[in-house]
């Protein structure tokens, strides 16, 4: 394999890894949430859309 598509792979790869604390605090603060939450058909769309950046 040449080393520019090793070098490319291996950059974004790295990048995942270096996001994946930021995901799993995402997913820690929904699964709170969701188990402080009512679910009704009136706020699924905002459950949804809570945590997502503006």
């Amino acid at each position: 394999m040449p080393d520019e598509i090793f070098c490319a792979l291996f950059e974004n790869a790295y990048g995942q890894v270096e996001r994946g604390k930021a995901l799993l605090d995402l997913r820690d603060a929904v699964n709170e949430e969701s188990t402080t939450w009512k679910i009704s058909p009136k706020n699924v769309g905002k459950k949804r859309t809570v945590f997502l950046p503006i």
